[in-house]
C-alpha cells in the first residue's frame, strides 16, 4: 500500500512529465528522419486516457535506475549498501501497481487520479524544461512553482 502511495505521488510530480515527454513526445531525429513517438502510435499515447501501463512502468523504473547509479557512484558496490532490487524487478512491480492502481473504481481519489494521468497524454513542449540550455538558462517552461 505504501508503494502504491509512492507511486502516485511520483505520476503526478513535474519529473513524471519530463520523463515521459522527452520519451514519447519529444521530436528526435535518427538516420536524417524527425519523428515522434505519440505520433507513430497516436491511438497508444494521444487519445487515449492514460499512458500505457509500459510507459508509467518506464518513468518509474528509470527514476529508480538514475538514483541507483548515482548511489553506487557516492559509495562504490560495496558492503555498506543494502542489496537493491533490478531495475528489470522494479519495472515488473512499478506495471503490476500501475495496473492495481487503475483498477480502483471504488476509489474516491480515483477520478483526480485519472486527470492527472490524463495529463500525461497531452504534453507540450511549454509544459516541460529545456534540456541543455546554455548557461543554465530556461528556455519555455512552466513557471516556478511548477518546480517542485
Amino acid at each position: 500500500m505504501r508503494g502504491m502511495i509512492l507511486y502516485t505521488t511520483f505520476l503526478i510530480l513535474q519529473i513524471a512529465k519530463e520523463l515521459v515527454y522527452h520519451m514519447i513526445f519529444r521530436t528526435t531525429s535518427t538516420s536524417r528522419i524527425r519523428f515522434t513517438i505519440a505520433d507513430l502510435e497516436p491511438a497508444t499515447f494521444r487519445t487515449v486516457a492514460n499512458p500505457p501501463v509500459d510507459t508509467l512502468a518506464l518513468a518509474g523504473s528509470s527514476c529508480y535506475q538514475a538514483l541507483l547509479a548515482r548511489l553506487l557512484s557516492l559509495y562504490g558496490a560495496n558492503e555498506a549498501m543494502p542489496d537493491y532490487p533490478s531495475v528489470a524487478q522494479i519495472y515488473s512491480e512499478l506495471r503490476e501497481t500501475a495496473i492495481m492502481l487503475l483498477q480502483q473504481e471504488n476509489d474516491p481519489s480515483i477520478t483526480r487520479f485519472r486527470a492527472e494521468l490524463r495529463q500525461l497524454c497531452v504534453i507540450t513542449e511549454t509544459d516541460v524544461y529545456r534540456i541543455g540550455c546554455p548557461n543554465g538558462a530556461q528556455a519555455a517552461g512552466p513557471t516556478a512553482s511548477h518546480a517542485n
